[in-house]
């Protein structure tokens, strides 16, 4: 049976929301038959299971696209993505982004995110050649754990939050590790580089949550934080955290 871009298109963004109504803490308003440019809807993020308005913590814009494999379960994926699409991204201050490669047969589908957020995005535009219409991004496994898919949404938030308003002229440069050490140690062990995770799946051991995750830097330059990424590298034990 050959499928539609409207059916797969409604087979993905059904998945994605599937998977977000089995959380206690995210609530999702992603419509499948968006007319919107660049984007299918918002998921809601609450800090109690009751979801009132006192509740409420923020809400991330979310896209959503599907394409048939016939192999599903990958350790990650490429995509690409339109470049004028990134541009509003980052206009809007960020989005979650999802891929969902689906069986043809229907029986399999699993879903892939990005979460991008303005500084990754300058990363992705800066690294495009002049007139390049798509940019190819890597993709991750969406967590089965409902309690990462809720960690996963809060750090977008965070950091769409607190990067938002900065020009992509004003971020620092990426760092490497090596480099990243050698800042902190010509800071006579005192840097000005602030960080945080949001740590609720690894309670007894907030330093592999950190290892685990991409982490966003904000360095002091006057009065204002500067945000930085160190790229998709992981964090190595290399740096010393007290």
């Amino acid at each position: 049976m050959k499928f539609t871009t409207k059916q797969i298109e409604e087979l993905a963004t059904n998945t994605v929301k599937d998977s977000i109504l089995t959380t206690d803490l995210l609530d999702q308003f992603i419509d499948e038959n968006s007319t919107e440019p660049s984007w299918d809807g918002f998921v809601y993020i609450y800090k109690d299971s009751k979801k009132r308005k006192q509740d409420f913590v923020g809400r991330v814009a979310v896209q959503v696209k599907g394409t048939l494999k016939n192999k599903v379960e990958r350790d990650k994926i490429s995509f690409s993505v339109d470049v004028v699409d990134l541009k509003s991204f980052r206009s809007d201050g960020g989005v979650m982004y999802f891929v969902v490669y689906i069986t043809p047969d229907k029986t399999q589908r699993c879903i892939y995110y990005n979460a991008l957020v303005p500084v990754k995005i300058d990363d992705y535009l800066n690294r495009c050649e002049k007139n390049q219409k798509e940019k190819s991004i890597e993709f991750l496994p969406f967590p089965l754990d409902n309690t990462k898919k809720v960690e996963i949404f809060l750090e977008c938030c965070k950091h769409c939050k607190k990067q938002k308003s900065f020009r992509p002229d004003q971020t620092i440069d990426m760092f490497s590790q090596d480099q990243m050490i050698e800042l902190m140690k010509s800071s006579n062990g005192r840097p000005e580089l602030r960080f945080s995770i949001v740590n609720c799946h690894e309670k007894k051991n907030p330093i592999k949550a950190l290892l685990k995750n991409d982490v966003y830097f904000y360095a002091k330059r006057g009065t204002a934080e500067i945000p930085f990424w160190i790229g998709n590298t992981k964090l190595s034990k290399k740096i010393k955290l007290c």
